[in-house]
């Protein structure tokens, strides 16, 4: 096979009902070739019926070459790792489009700065299997954390991406929000090491690499706060998560007896108090400002009470 390959990729457009495939070349200098392909012929060729799922490309990267002998057939999940261990081992494990990336910033947890980001990634964090994808995003007003966030991990911050959306399918209003999108293998697998897996949110729980150092276990449940928490007008935090497990894992270890996990719609929600909530904000002085503002007003409105 051509080293080529990642260069030359066919993506098809199906019709059911359409006699012939559409098959699109895209070529590394943003040159596009397009060629028709009969849908029937490459079914019998490829003893198989063609899906929405279907991905085909050139065995020898030759695109002239359309000989139906020359096409190799995988499914979407299949051509994404397939590209993803090509450029992981065409570039060393290096990431093309942003050389300076850290690839083992989460190979081992052993700073507060780097507990406070595997906690943010656990609660506003995505990754996929397919083609190692990291993603990590928030409303528009955190923008300046995401950027922190790039730049911390080598990436090029004006990769950095704005798009709109609805906080729910019933909500009319459109919100902006940012959002920073790679995808790497080497930095894939440190996360996925520590828990943060694809489809994570029911099956969360807390990494074991945190659970006896008191300074990562503070920041890491900050870096989550700040993602998945909220804070009422007597100083007391809360963080929701879909996995009941991981915050039981959060209440052992915080030792919290006054609260119980509660259910609420389809999630879960554990409750601590301002002696926590300041634990958590002194374990790392960097985190996101917004939500490190109010719960400084609210301390102040507190003490203005209590005087």
């Amino acid at each position: 096979m051509s080293k080529n390959i990642v260069k030359k990729i066919l993506k098809l457009s199906y019709s059911s009902s359409a006699r012939t495939y559409r098959v699109t070349v895209h070529y590394s200098d943003g040159s596009v070739r397009r060629t028709t392909l009969d849908r029937v012929i490459m079914e019998v060729h490829l003893n198989r019926k063609l899906t929405h799922d279907d991905v085909v490309m050139f065995k020898d990267g030759n695109s002239k070459n359309v000989a139906y002998k020359n096409l190799e057939l995988m499914t979407r999940k299949e051509h994404h790792q397939k590209i993803g261990n090509i450029a992981y081992q065409k570039h060393g494990g290096k990431s093309k489009t942003n050389p300076n990336l850290k690839l083992d910033y989460f190979k081992n947890i052993d700073t507060t700065e780097k507990a406070y980001w595997l906690g943010f990634l656990a609660a506003d964090g995505c990754v996929k299997e397919n083609g190692y994808v990291i993603q990590f995003g928030l409303k528009y007003d955190d923008i300046e954390t995401v950027k922190k966030f790039a730049i911390t991990i080598g990436m090029n911050s004006q990769k950095i991406k704005i798009y709109n959306c609805r906080a729910s399918k019933t909500d009319p209003k459109i919100h902006r929000a940012v959002y920073i999108n790679f995808h790497n293998k080497v930095f894939y697998n440190n996360l996925f090491q520590h828990g943060i897996v694809p489809r994570k949110s029911k099956i969360l729980r807390l990494p074991v690499c945190i659970k006896n150092n008191n300074n990562l276990l503070y920041a890491f449940i900050l870096g989550y706060y700040d993602g998945d928490g909220y804070i009422t007008g007597k100083t007391t935090g809360s963080i929701c998560s879909g996995s009941k497990e991981f915050l039981q894992d959060v209440k052992n270890a915080l030792h919290i007896e006054k609260y119980d996990i509660k259910k609420k719609k389809k999630c879960y929600i554990l409750h601590f108090d301002k002696s926590i909530m300041k634990l958590l904000f002194e374990s790392y002085e960097d985190s996101l400002p917004r939500k490190r503002l109010l719960n400084n007003i609210y301390e102040m409105k507190n003490k203005n009470l209590n005087n």
